[in-house]
């Protein structure tokens, strides 16, 4: 079944036209195909003066309960990657939440929605409706506070790989949060900053500066770039990064260290050399 999509206009604040920003797609993905189109009446319902930007797309689950199998999963990250990095709205009936979340929320900005609010739908549009619209506001907010602009952010290092120094550690964690108070990504953005500033260190005279990790690991992404990520490694938190990406990492000091990798291999470097690390923390080549 084709994806449902609905585009809204910008509008300023006194409803008259304001520049155009640039579109963002959500996906509302596991919508049982028996509410598909009450959820289309859902979403078209929303005023336009209420969200702009945005055009909301529907993947239907492919039973009778919301859900997102192993088998959709590769179809909905094509589809994010083919929407320009889309924001990924999923419902899903109890058991294997972990596994679909795991899957998605590091390549594409990923939330849960209400299953309580997705079968009211079936009533009245309204609680749906309502509830999608208090969804995107907060995704817009993520897009303008967070989402990474470039190549450049924080949050492209790898998690879990790239050592921060005391303090740091929770700026991805709190990047795939949902469901926050008003501020929660304003100020986020403000530690995000303060991590850049932190961790950018001097490298050498008249060369770049690039980020450095508790372990006086350097890690350069200025390239050349030329390794090659496998779908979807080559998006992160709906940017995509280019399949090439990758950062040289070194020791500050020139010498030989281990570096573990995501799939947890121990990689040795000698003394000088640098490996090849992927925004999502594996060896490439």
């Amino acid at each position: 079944m084709p994806a449902f999509k609905f585009r809204w206009t910008l509008l300023s604040r006194l409803g008259h036209p304001a520049a155009v920003e640039p579109e963002a797609v959500a996906l509302l993905a596991g919508i049982p195909q028996k509410l598909v189109r009450q959820a289309k009446a859902a979403v078209k319902a929303i005023p336009e003066q209420m969200l702009a930007g945005w055009d909301i797309r529907v993947f239907p689950a492919k039973g009778e309960n919301p859900e997102i199998t192993d088998a959709d999963l590769p179809d909905l990250l094509q589809r994010a990657a083919n929407a320009d990095g889309a924001h990924i709205i999923g419902f899903h009936q109890t058991g294997g939440q972990g596994r679909v979340a795991v899957a998605l929320r590091t390549h594409f900005r990923f939330r849960w929605g209400s299953n309580e609010m997705l079968w009211s739908v079936a009533g009245s549009l309204d609680q749906f409706r309502e509830h999608v619209e208090s969804i995107l506001m907060e995704e817009a907010r993520w897009r303008e506070h967070v989402m990474p602009a470039d190549k450049s952010s924080p949050l492209i290092l790898p998690k879990k790989v790239f050592e921060p120094l005391a303090g740091h550690a929770d700026i991805w964690e709190e990047c795939e949060m949902f469901n926050r108070e008003v501020e929660h990504f304003e100020q986020l953005s403000k530690k995000i900053k303060h991590f850049a500033k932190e961790h950018t260190k001097p490298y050498q005279a008249n060369q770049p500066s690039y980020m450095v990790d508790r372990d006086r690991l350097v890690w350069k992404d200025k390239g050349p770039y030329y390794a090659k990520a496998p779908f979807p490694r080559q998006w992160k938190y709906s940017l995509h990064v280019g399949e090439a990406f990758h950062y040289d990492v070194e020791h500050q000091q020139g010498r030989e260290f281990t570096l573990t990798d995501t799939s947890g291999t121990a990689n040795s470097i000698k003394p000088t050399k640098h490996i090849n690390i992927d925004c999502h923390g594996f060896k490439s080549h």
